[in-house]
């Protein structure tokens, strides 16, 4: 079986060609940055295993967000200005005042299209060779206020949040979330977020038995279990939930859940 990390939103990297986009000064866009990049996940859910496959987006999600769908009318985020190309930030600041159709599609072309191509060869690669099973999990944290985007009414925002896709988890999110609440963590399932990646290669055979060894899960942890409170520097509980992620990921492969 084969286990992908997908981390979409660990980036800091602003090109320069890029930042001149950005309506707003230095001081703002560190504002922004810090409110919504996942500080540190990339190391966070760095596997020591080196058959593990990290998957991390290559810019920060102000040039654009892979997590989105790529098309507006499938995005319920478009409503805060926050798509797959944001024109605004938190606290809704105005970061794109007129983001022609043209600019987007350069944007997304450059940026969010090789993302997921790469991420498409991967899964397909160990989805369709081998074992034919294969796991992803979306990697992201998640601050401890509300941001704007949040769809869920509820109150609850537990250390770990567990999110799953009704047709592609497959039971998966329920070994991750006895995992997590076996070694200590106050989890949750599918709030304060829900739903889980599904690659576009893994959509478009949806009906086919092609992926029929795939399963994907989100884990989100709130930012305070790992960095230190008001910043974005790691805290004294960092080295203990990387590790507990690995065994995580040596438990999923030695279970074979899809078996």
């Amino acid at each position: 079986m084969g286990l992908i990390i997908h981390v979409p939103h660990a980036s800091h990297f602003i090109p320069a060609a890029e930042r001149a986009g950005l309506a707003v000064d230095d001081a703002e866009l560190h504002r922004q940055q810090q409110a919504i990049v996942d500080h540190h996940t990339d190391e966070l859910f760095a596997p020591l295993n080196p058959d593990i496959i990290v998957v991390a987006a290559p810019v920060s999600r102000l040039v654009v967000d892979v997590e989105r769908f790529r098309d507006d009318k499938d995005e319920s985020a478009v409503k805060h200005g926050m798509g797959a190309v944001y024109t605004r930030g938190v606290n809704n600041v105005l970061l794109r005042p007129k983001l022609e159709a043209s600019e987007r599609e350069r944007l997304l072309k450059t940026w969010y299209d090789p993302h997921h191509a790469k991420l498409n060869r991967e899964v397909e690669r160990l989805c369709t060779t081998g074992s034919q099973k294969c796991v992803l999990i979306d990697a992201h944290s998640y601050p401890v206020d509300p941001l704007p985007t949040e769809r869920t009414t509820s109150k609850s925002r537990p250390e770990i949040c567990i999110g799953s896709d009704a047709q592609w988890s497959r039971g998966i999110e329920s070994i991750v979330v006895a995992y997590f609440a076996n070694a200590g963590y106050e989890v949750g399932l599918d709030s304060p977020y829900n739903g889980s990646l599904v690659p576009t290669v893994v959509q478009s055979k949806a009906p086919d038995n092609t992926y029929a060894g795939f399963s994907t899960v989100m884990i989100e942890v709130r930012r305070d279990v790992y960095l230190q409170t008001g910043t974005s520097l790691p805290n004294g509980r960092f080295e203990k939930l990387r590790s507990t992620l690995n065994a995580l990921y040596a438990h999923l492969l030695e279970a074979n859940p899809l078996a």
